[in-house]
């Protein structure tokens, strides 16, 4: 370890801060004598770690998982504005996560090479949480959009087009629901934040999957809902290439495309697949507005002519 007099101001090297890392367990009066740092710059530079006095060296995670870009972490992202939360503390800030499904907070756990304990929340046994204590998490998620008390307030955060879909799949595991209702299924988002459904919605659109938001001015929250001719594409694109996801949601949308599997045709101006909805369908709606305005305009013209 460099020698130098003990300066509070003296900038961190990653040396020293991999040391102190290394040794938290550590009372801090011990590291600073290590280090030659006073005791109030490792005490002040443990916290801003995320290391709290009741820092339990037993429980680990990747402090670096929402740093880089990756489909596991764009899911969590999503999970975690929807059924996420995050607090600003001054002893120490922290990251809660709340599910009925026990195996989906393990399965976060794993991915997040996290042992921290997943327990029972005491205002619903069969409620499961998982409390992350880690500052440097919560200071990756502020940068990533997500905030306190986020439910009326959050927007929809940028997202890399290639890992949009991993995300949706982790919003619509915590705030989506899937409903099969005979020949049908409702596939739809809920959100206290309209500008997120919106947003959400024209993202959508660009990958040609049509959605409509609504909203409950009584009940002070808005719901976004995929239209039927759009739930086979998203329903596809929500589970290409998936990682971790909700099984018992998923085994829904195998259910209904297995038994209610939606034919489709090719439309023979554009080539785009639609849905088929008669048996002498040729045309998507878009090209049949068209092809009826260009036969008007030859029947417009003829009557011309002949005057």
């Amino acid at each position: 370890m460099r020698k130098s007099h003990k300066n509070a101001n003296r900038i961190w090297e990653d040396e020293e801060i991999n040391y102190l890392i290394e040794n938290i367990g550590k009372k801090d009066i011990e590291n600073a004598k290590k280090l030659e740092r006073t005791l109030n710059s490792v005490r002040s530079k443990r916290r801003n770690l995320g290391y709290n006095k009741k820092y339990n060296p037993k429980y680990q995670i990747n402090l670096d998982f929402f740093k880089k870009w990756g489909e596991d972490m764009a899911y969590l992202l999503g999970f975690i504005f929807g059924d996420g939360s995050i607090r600003i503390r001054n002893k120490g800030s922290e990251l809660t996560m709340k599910s009925i499904d026990q195996d989906l907070l393990q399965s976060i756990n794993k991915v997040m090479d996290s042992n921290y304990k997943i327990r029972k929340t005491k205002e619903n046994r069969k409620l499961y949480r998982l409390t992350i204590l880690r500052q440097e998490i919560v200071n990756d998620l502020l940068k990533l959009g997500v905030v306190p008390n986020k439910s009326l307030v959050m927007k929809f955060p940028i997202i890399p087009d290639k890992y949009l879909f991993h995300f949706i799949r982790g919003y619509f595991d915590a705030d989506g629901h899937i409903r099969i209702v005979g020949n049908c299924v409702d596939i739809i988002f809920t959100s206290g934040s309209k500008s997120f459904l919106d947003s959400l919605s024209r993202r959508l659109k660009i990958f040609d999957i049509k959605s409509r938001v609504h909203t409950q001015d009584k009940y002070n929250w808005s719901y976004l809902n995929i239209l039927n001719e759009s739930r086979e594409d998203f329903y596809n694109n929500l589970y290409k290439d998936a990682g971790i996801h909700l099984k018992r949601k998923y085994e829904l949308f195998l259910t209904f495309f297995r038994n209610h599997h939606i034919p489709t045709i090719k439309c023979i101006d554009c080539s785009k697949r639609i849905v088929k909805t008669g048996n002498n369908q040729k045309r998507c709606n878009i090209c049949k507005k068209e092809n009826i305005r260009h036969l008007n305009r030859l029947s417009y013209q003829k009557k011309k002519s002949r005057n």
